[in-house]
């Protein structure tokens, strides 16, 4: 028995979504299952909602991109910005290593082929502004002196960590608050399918790495006060910009 074309199975994805429609089903019991067999379906064939809307198949599945860490070691302010990013386009992120020797550090992102097409773009261009306004605006004159009895100078590098601490703090923030907002436009005959979408998301997840381990937490040390400034000048960053200069539509959170 061949297996049906891409085509055929969204069309009848779709036409189960209409039959889930409360404005033209008024039977509740129909409704419910034939959402519940829609949502199935999107998970055994790995269907977008992106591909029901626009009835055009794609392959798009659960997979895994791997970018590198700006270090050969783990940055921790960088796994937390993959993070809060990973989470607002219905991904998940790992952070692992190279198998070849020396091993360096990597961020897995795991997800469907569209949402990391767009989580991947956001966090390199997010870092890249990071890194960018953390030298403008943490320079040596203006952090503070090492204290101790034995200290001078400055540690202008751990200052710059803390400010990019700062901003991954208030971007985390508003991601969360965006993401909020595009879930009360979710239809309600199409909550059913984030649902199943999600736990599909999370068993591909497991399967791939199934004897992961929780990170460990990590402390600010020396100058504080650029760490609030990062959190300021969070605010500034757009989280709002196209992807490529093509013209098609934008892919943006805000």
């Amino acid at each position: 028995m061949t297996a049906a074309p891409k085509e055929e199975i969204v069309a009848k994805i779709m036409k189960l979504m209409e039959l889930g429609n409360k404005e033209k089903n008024s039977n509740p019991f129909e409704r419910e299952a034939a959402t519940k067999k829609a949502a199935a379906m999107m998970a055994e064939y790995c269907i977008d909602f992106a591909e029901l809307r626009s009835a055009k198949p794609s392959e798009d599945a659960f997979v895994t991109y791997e970018v590198d860490g700006s270090e050969d070691r783990k940055v921790d302010f960088e796994s937390a910005l993959a993070g809060s990013i990973a989470r607002a386009f219905d991904c998940k992120i790992i952070n692992t290593w190279t198998k070849t020797y020396p091993s360096t550090w990597i961020i897995a992102f795991v997800g469907s082929k569209h949402d990391l097409e767009i989580s991947v773009y956001f966090f390199k261009h997010i870092r890249r502004t990071m890194y960018a306004m953390s030298v403008k605006n943490v320079t040596a004159d203006a952090v503070r002196p090492k204290r101790g009895i034995r200290a001078t100078g400055t540690d202008v590098r751990m200052a710059r960590r803390n400010y990019c601490y700062g901003m991954v703090e208030t971007i985390s923030a508003r991601m969360e608050d965006l993401y909020k907002k595009r879930e009360e436009f979710i239809p309600s005959d199409c909550r059913a399918l984030v649902v199943v979408k999600k736990q599909g998301l999370e068993k591909f997840f497991n399967q791939q790495y199934p004897n992961r381990v929780a990170g460990r937490r990590t402390s600010l040390r020396g100058d504080l006060a650029a760490f609030a400034a990062g959190k300021v000048d969070g605010q500034r960053v757009n989280l709002s910009r196209p992807i490529g200069n093509e013209n098609r539509q934008s892919a943006q959170i805000g």
